[in-house]
């Protein structure tokens, strides 16, 4: 009868849309439940401070809504975590109560942020940046754009509409960069828009599904690796792949640091996907979360081809925080360093965001802790004042693919709305063109 006892909590705010002013107090309402019906029993409430815990305190709930709340002084975020308690008092943890299973012992949690307008930078930008950024680009362009393409089964679902490429290409120094390419059937050249999905920091193949799915719609598609592994190989493979890389090695130098290659092969899957003879070379997009989000963000700064950048709750925002926020991935903690976090400066999307003049999308959770709210609002107000551009965002959702991309999705809807693809028939542009030659003759 226990195994079939199931948690669940409810906390709304008196905004709802978890946007403060700096000074302004959250009022935090919550209520608890056992099997559905009102929960008697110890419950923790936990708060948090740009993921600095600075309260937490326990309670009996008995039936009744219970209230917290909090003063934020200046812009930044806040988040509550809720726990239900064992009679010793312990957070009790695991599938009978918890929201996400990357958080077994939260049974609810909602975050608000305060002046989001008003985050910014702490420390200046690199004043090399786009020096760094131009010597990376030239070094890349010494390697030589070699391709290899591997046409691959599609789905029946695909079948006539769209082929389907296992691609390799090469960044230097034996290192590579991998992905799927779907093309419309027999488009013709210079007819379809080009997108490109990247993959978040996810130890697995990509998925070919993200660029079949936009090739069916008319679009030149790529499903881009951020590792560069070989697709297509067995998920053990990538498992024992994780287990020899080591995210800080060479953190210390921004030449080095080994999440370098990932920008580098953002670069290269760019070059080849313009590449292919059916772009019209007018319209590319670019598209992705956490580690695809910083992925998106550097193309879109680092590529002028780019017209449109989905964005969903981007790593790598900012690592040079001091003490005020926390630095982003792989820098929590102990492992980052002051110089540590100068060096991966020249990687974070709020140094990137001042180069982009594409139309831009971003989304955030303001239960996100991986990839924290506060940050994201950082990259996103670096935006040239001028740049297209809208934040979604939801003081209930968080990292792991919880946090809808509203105007995101939308706006890719209407992208390829209109996108049908043009056939290629090669009888008839040789009868187009003789047409165009003896009109030229008459005249």
């Amino acid at each position: 009868m226990a195994d079939k006892i199931h948690y669940t909590a409810h906390a709304e705010l008196d905004q709802p849309d978890g946007i403060y002013r700096s000074g302004e107090t959250v009022h935090c309402k919550v209520d608890f439940y056992r099997n559905g019906e009102k929960y008697q029993g110890r419950i923790r409430c936990r708060i948090f401070i740009e993921n600095q815990m600075v309260s937490s305190s326990n309670a009996d709930y008995k039936g009744k809504t219970l209230e917290f709340k909090i003063r934020c002084p200046h812009p930044g975020w806040v988040r509550f975590s809720f726990q239900i308690l064992s009679s010793h008092d312990r957070a009790l943890r695991g599938e009978k109560l918890w929201k996400h299973p990357m958080k077994p012992s939260v049974v609810e949690d909602i975050g608000a942020v305060f002046d989001p307008g008003q985050l910014h930078r702490l420390t200046p930008r690199p004043k090399d940046f786009d020096a760094f950024w131009e010597r990376q680009k030239a070094k890349l362009d010494k390697v030589p754009f070699r391709t290899e393409k591997k046409e691959l089964p599609v789905p029946d679902a695909y079948k006539g509409k769209v082929r389907l490429f296992a691609v390799t290409l090469a960044i230097g120094a034996g290192q590579h960069a991998t992905g799927y390419l779907a093309v419309p059937e027999k488009a013709a050249p210079m007819s379809c828009p080009a997108y490109i999905w990247f993959l978040s920091w996810c130890w697995t193949d990509t998925l070919p599904e993200m660029a079949l799915s936009q090739a069916a719609r008319g679009a030149v598609a790529f499903a881009a690796t951020w590792h560069g592994l070989p697709v297509g190989m067995p998920p053990e493979f990538y498992v024992d792949e994780q287990k020899r890389f080591n995210s800080l090695q060479g953190v210390d130098k921004p030449e080095t640091w080994i999440m370098g290659r990932v920008f580098l092969r953002v670069l290269r899957e760019l070059e080849f996907l313009k590449s292919q003879p059916e772009w019209n070379g007018r319209e590319l997009v670019v598209h992705g979360g956490s580690l695809g989000g910083i992925q998106t963000l550097c193309a879109a700064a680092l590529d002028p081809a780019v017209t449109l950048a989905i964005v969903g709750v981007p790593c790598f925002n900012e690592f040079d925080t001091g003490k005020v926020r926390e630095p982003s991935l792989p820098l929590k903690g102990k492992s980052g360093t002051p110089e540590r976090c100068r060096a991966a400066e020249y990687f974070a999307g709020s140094n990137f965001a001042p180069r982009i003049t594409s139309e831009i999308h971003f989304c955030t959770g303001f239960v996100d802790t991986s990839c924290p709210p506060s940050g994201v609002y950082v990259t996103y107000n670096e935006l040239p004042a001028d740049t297209v551009k809208s934040m979604s965002a939801n003081p209930r959702t968080g990292h792991y693919g919880t946090t809808p991309h509203v105007n995101g999705n939308r706006r890719l809807e209407e992208y390829f709305k209109s996108t049908k693809v043009q056939k290629y028939e090669p009888e008839k542009e040789k009868g187009e063109a003789k047409k165009r030659r003896t009109r030229k003759t008459a005249g």
